[in-house]
């Protein structure tokens, strides 16, 4: 049996300010791409739950959207899937899968929600969720405060790319960084103030491994030019929906092989980031913009995250072959089931997956298959 969510409620969120509307209003306003970002909050729920709610629901314009709820160690019941509206032709997507995307967040846990996968989409204006397979009351399939995030990036701000951008070289690669994708310096999670010292960066002692991911379901299509947009997207998403301080990810890498600075801290710096829960404290994180369940990585995509990942770790004096001890920070399982206990080290492959850390089907099956490839182009890019 399937259930069907519509939505009840949507805030909008822009660089300056916060305001509420509700959906009807929604539906009457401008359907053009702004040119500033802008969030939407859409709650999936009312008092603490719902039953049956349908119907397809008019929104602002956005590009990405993912699904939050409170508690960031709570998963998903049931299938929860939804689809898309295009602005243009007023055509609906296919359905998606939005799958939790393990526990995750910031190491202390302050602020942070629980998380799907993302969906980058053509500019749409309408939604649609629906949840297939629960065992309960459709509203009860639903973890406590869940509801859907939509962001538009707006179309200023950050330099594009081309389909021609190299793949690095050896020693630091060249690396876009936040100003020039964009960046919104000012963006706090809600309810805090900016220059609350909790926002400033955090340092681990160094850099043991790399964490692969990628950003979105599978999605390889896009023109490189986009990357600074899907970039301000992530970073909207990242603070606003699912509650962290920065972009969770150290750095992200375009399907041409652009790196851009990822969280804030600076990009020989050891970050803390917020990218593999359990593993951020002795780790960096890069992830490939776009999804990679059903479709490989570019060559030059892989390239630029081996050189990266070389850089990255010999910075701190490491090799990127071989394997590494790294203590959990966090009691959990990932993608294969392997348990881990907070407090124990255990090995890992100097440039693993986020999988191998937690729970969730990041770095995508194609990509994580081509983590080998990643490992080689590291020791080229070392000389060997």
């Amino acid at each position: 049996m399937r259930h069907a969510f519509g939505l009840m409620t949507a805030a909008v969120v822009g660089v300056s300010g916060i305001g509420t509307v509700g959906v009807a209003q929604a539906a009457e306003s401008e359907k053009s791409e702004p040119s500033s970002a802008t969030l939407q909050q859409i709650s999936l729920q009312a008092n603490e739950g719902v039953s049956d709610l349908t119907g397809q629901r008019s929104t602002d314009a956005f590009r990405l959207f993912g699904l939050n709820w409170d508690d960031p160690t709570e998963q998903l019941s049931g299938d929860v899937e939804a689809r898309t509206r295009d602005a243009q032709t007023g055509t609906w997507s296919d359905w998606v899968r939005l799958e939790a995307n393990g526990p995750g967040g910031e190491e202390n846990g302050k602020g942070s929600r629980g998380a799907s996968n993302s969906v980058w989409v053509e500019p749409s204006d309408g939604v649609e969720v629906r949840v297939a397979g629960a065992q309960k009351s459709a509203g009860a399939a639903l973890p406590k405060g869940a509801r859907l995030t939509l962001v538009h990036p707006g179309t200023n701000g950050g330099k594009g790319t081309d389909d021609k951008v190299g793949t690095g070289r050896a020693g630091q690669p060249p690396i876009v960084s936040r100003a020039g994708w964009g960046a919104d310096e000012t963006m706090v999670p809600p309810g805090t103030e900016p220059g609350d010292p909790a926002h400033d960066p955090e340092y681990n002692p160094d850099v043991k491994a790399m964490f692969v991911h990628h950003t979105t379901e599978s999605d390889t299509k896009y023109k490189c030019k986009e990357s600074p947009d899907r970039a301000r997207a992530v970073q909207k998403l990242h603070v606003l929906g699912n509650g962290w301080k920065d972009v969770g990810y150290n750095f992200m890498v375009d399907k041409c092989g652009t790196i851009f600075e990822g969280r804030k801290g600076g990009v020989d710096k050891p970050v803390l980031g917020a990218h593999t829960y359990g593993f951020n404290r002795e780790s960096s994180g890069v992830a490939l913009l776009g999804g990679y369940m059903d479709a490989k990585a570019a060559r030059q995509a892989l390239s630029a995250v081996g050189s990266l990942s070389a850089w990255k770790l010999g910075l701190h004096g490491v090799d990127p072959d071989g394997t590494v001890d790294l203590k959990a920070g966090a009691t959990q399982k990932n993608h294969y089931g392997k348990q881990f206990e907070a407090g124990k080290t255990y090995p890992f492959e100097r440039i693993s997956a986020h999988r191998d850390g937690t729970d969730t089907l990041c770095s995508g099956d194609e990509l994580y298959a081509q983590l080998p490839e990643i490992r080689r182009f590291a020791k080229e890019a070392n000389g060997r």
